[in-house]
Order: C-alpha cells, then structure tokens, then sequence
C-alpha cells in the first residue's frame, strides 16, 4: 500500500445493523430499530441496544449500516454537543445536528471512505414542532414525515403511508406505534438479516410543555405455520 492511497476503512461493512423507522406524529417523533448486528450473513449479536441513540435534550439519532461508522459519528456529535451545551444558549436542535451530519458525511465521501451508514435524524425543533431527517452515507439530506433505511424500504411505505394523518387530523404515538409494529413483523418475515427484538425511542412534549423521552424495548413471536411459508412457491412445476 502506497501512503499517498486515500484510508479505506470501512468500505467494506463488516458488522452491520439493518433497517430504521422514523415516523412523526402529533407532538413528537418516534424512532425504531431491531436490536440484532449481522456479520456478513451471521447473526453475529442479537442485543445491541444503542443503535438509536439521543443526542441531546431535544434530538434523537438512529442508524443503519456498519456499526462503527455509527459509534464514531455518535462519539463526534457527542463532543460538538458538548460544546454547545458550555455556552449560555444552546444552539443545537434536530435541524442544525442534521446539517452537520451531513456535511461530514459528504466530507467523508469525497475523501473515498464514507461513513457505510444512513441516519435518522428526528425530534423538536426551537418552535417546538416535530421535524424529521434523513442523511444518508453521501451526505444527501431529505426531510419528511417518515423515513425507512436499510431492507425495510421495500415493505414499509405501503404499510404506513394509508395510516398517515389527513390535513387537521390527529395522529398519536400509539398509532404511530402500531405503525412501527407492523412493520417490524413484516420485515422479521421477508429480511433474512432482520430480528424479533426491536427497540423504539420517542421524543414529545407534555401538556406542560416539557420535553419527555423514553426507550422501550420489545420482542414477538413469529409465526411460521402459514402454507406459503413451508411451501416452495417460485418454482415451475409440471
């Protein structure tokens, strides 16, 4: 190797966590993630729990891809965090953390060893109103009601999107919940890298105005005894 070879260090993910739902709704945000680390095809780890993860009072971060991408951007966003947290205002919401995540993002791209991952960036802004990011390993960033990272992207959007609230409507974390369940159970069935145990976080604000955060942790059955489930289906038969 020639020392003027830009580093590579993750170019080729070794241990990676798979999909990530973001979902918004009336008052705060709510991420949710499977708690399972695959190596290659391996489910290597069934109980990582800090792939989603609050970055300060008002932001959440949650991540799929390779996992020490995801360790170092937490690390990096921890100390900027820091930072702003010692002047007298703090300065960081999900919008700004979102804009830095993906300028380093898109730094690390052009230098040739990106960060293998893709991030969702939610929570409560300055005034108070609920916004959601995505930002993705080329530091593309996009903005919306919902997001799905990772294997997940293929199943999700025709589960949630007939859920989501018209203009005026209320829609409640326990919708938003059942939502991120669904989903979860559809891709336990069709993603061969994908867990039974998921984690969710949520951010919101109470009827007092104060913010409240709390991460639970769940776990389902699956249930195989469906026909087309133990029936080879794709092949010809004469």
């Amino acid at each position: 190797m020639f020392y003027d070879e830009p580093k590579q260090h993750t170019t080729q993910p070794m241990y990676t966590g798979n999909t990530v739902i973001g979902i918004k709704y009336t008052g705060g945000v709510l991420i949710g993630t499977d708690t399972r680390l695959n190596y290659g095809g391996l489910a290597k780890y069934q109980n990582i729990s800090d792939r989603i993860t609050r970055v300060n009072h008002n932001t959440l971060l949650g991540c799929s891809g390779e996992y020490s991408d995801f360790q170092e951007v937490t690390r990096i966003l921890a100390e900027e965090t820091l930072k702003d947290d010692l002047n007298s205002q703090s300065y960081l919401g999900p919008s700004e953390i979102s804009n830095y995540l993906s300028t380093i993002c898109y730094y690390k791209r052009n230098k040739m060893d990106p960060y293998m991952i893709s991030n969702v960036v939610g929570g409560l802004d300055w005034n108070g109103n609920t916004v959601l990011f995505s930002v993705d390993q080329f530091g593309t960033k996009l903005q919306s009601d919902y997001f799905v990272t990772g294997f997940g992207a293929y199943f999700c959007s025709p589960i949630i999107e007939p859920e989501l609230p018209k203009p005026g409507q209320v829609f409640t974390r326990k919708q938003a919940l059942d939502c991120l369940e669904k989903c979860f159970k559809v891709i336990y069935y069709r993603d061969c890298k994908a867990g039974n145990n998921i984690k969710y976080s949520y951010l919101e604000k109470d009827s007092n105005n104060n913010l409240v955060f709390d991460e639970v942790e769940k776990s389902f059955k699956g249930n195989w005894s469906f026909e087309q489930f133990r029936t080879q289906t794709n092949e010809y038969y004469r």
